[in-house]
């Protein structure tokens, strides 16, 4: 969503195929054979915070911002 100086809204940003995205790297790691724990969850800072408190080796986050 874009704000202009006029007060005028704009929705800019395709849709993001959440689950598509989610599956197609779960799928890559299976393949792999290498074995992992994941969480699908919604982007929220406390969400964030939690995962970042985990100390991942790897983080992916999916969308447009938070």
């Amino acid at each position: 969503m874009l704000k202009t100086s006029d007060d005028k809204y704009y929705d800019l940003l395709e849709p993001i195929s959440f689950s598509e995205e989610f599956q197609q790297i779960k799928e890559f790691i299976e393949e792999k054979e290498i074995q992992f724990n994941y969480r699908y969850t919604v982007a929220t800072s406390k969400n964030l915070l939690r995962a970042l408190r985990e100390n991942p080796i790897g983080l992916h986050f999916s969308g447009h911002g938070f």
